[in-house]
């Protein structure tokens, strides 16, 4: 979708001045996703010559760093280098990296859910240090300040397609979609200006349409959808076409096919329960679980706060309710026998994946 209020003129450029700053690329601590905070890359800022160095040595950083399995890299960036984005995508996708645009959720503390989440926190601040660093509470209508609003425009958008894993979603208040500030931005590459006009029309021609193609064989090579292509060479460099991360779902792979097949072939498939349980048993975790989601969708749709009710959901469900007249023993016994599979298979793949990036950071 073209959303015309928004007039960002983020850089997507191949040959970038010397004066412009370089992208922050860092290791922090994340706590968005995962209880532990776990070590991931941060990009944030423009992208220029020069940034494709320090991910690869926080790359290396995280890979050989004592207990890390995976690398995560999340983004806030407005755009810049195409060349060195395209250098940085294949790079990740050489690491099977997972990549993530993520917003910000924002909760306005006058309204039902803001209070109580505000207060769901205070009476129990033991779970601050799992609070998602995501949530800022923000008034509705006042205006939401810079540094709480998360890019990936232009030449970023390169980089979240190179991720073999992948998830973006908008800036936006909890459970209201129209005040939406989305992540992802579209529009096509430009070259200096100064450089560029200096260029005869027919030099200025062959420079774009071969530039038009680096841009279209990278995106191609990462799995980009021919649409998401044409709709950035079509948008003019000085707009932006803003995407709702509900539509651009639909334009990447949540899960690169090729790395689903690769960790298929190497350590086999998880499981509910189906293949490694008789008819009879599996029938009777399935019958088990039904009436347990059964009992947390009651949870959810009471009156707590949403990360409240969802943290019930779980603990209460999980840990306290089980349907009277069932045998409690037999389905913590069939549902360990399916637990220890999943945990052996994701145990290879995760040392897999862990393999394959060490031996990369141990050659550089």
């Amino acid at each position: 979708m073209r959303v015309p209020m928004y007039k960002f003129f983020a850089v997507f450029i191949i040959l970038l001045p010397g004066f412009v700053v370089a992208a922050e690329v860092s290791l922090v601590l994340d706590n968005y996703r995962y209880p532990r905070k776990t070590p991931v890359v941060s990009i944030v800022g423009k992208i220029v010559e020069g940034d494709l160095v320090k991910v690869e040595n926080v790359a290396k950083e995280i890979i050989l760093k004592k207990g890390s399995k995976f690398l995560h890299v999340y983004l806030n960036s407005s755009g810049g280098d195409a060349n060195e984005a395209m250098k940085i995508g294949r790079l990740l996708r050489k690491l099977l990296a997972k990549t993530y645009a993520v917003g910000f959720t924002y909760y306005d503390p006058k309204s039902q859910h803001g209070l109580e989440t505000a207060q769901y926190y205070a009476n129990n601040p033991e779970q601050l240090q799992r609070t998602p660093n995501n949530i800022k509470f923000i008034p509705l209508g006042e205006k939401v300040p810079e540094e709480y609003i998360r890019r990936c425009y232009s030449a970023c958008v390169l980089i979240f397609y190179a991720g073999v894993r992948k998830d973006a979603s908008n800036n936006g208040y909890f459970r209201d979609s129209s005040n939406i500030i989305p992540v992802i931005g579209l529009h096509r590459p430009y070259f200096d200006k100064n450089y560029y006009s200096e260029l005869s029309p027919i030099e200025a021609n062959s420079k774009y349409k071969d530039l038009e193609k680096s841009i279209a064989t990278y995106l191609s090579e990462m799995g980009a959808p021919d649409e998401i292509i044409e709709r950035m060479l079509k948008t003019p460099s000085n707009d932006i076409e803003l995407v709702d991360h509900r539509e651009f779902e639909n334009l990447y792979e949540r899960k690169e096919p090729f790395f689903d097949e690769w960790l298929l072939a190497k350590c086999g498939e998880m499981s509910n329960g189906k293949a490694i349980l008789n008819d009879e048993d599996y029938a009777y975790i399935e019958k088990i679980r039904r009436e347990k989601m059964s009992e947390a969708r009651r949870v959810g749709d009471g009156s707590e706060a949403y990360t409240s009710a969802m943290l019930s959901m779980f603990v209460h469900v999980e840990g306290s309710f089980f349907p009277k007249g069932s045998d409690l023993e037999r389905y913590k016994r069939l549902l360990n026998i399916v637990r220890q599979h999943n945990l052996r298979i994701r145990d290879c793949q995760d040392g897999s994946v862990q393999l394959h990036q060490i031996q990369w950071a141990l050659s550089h």
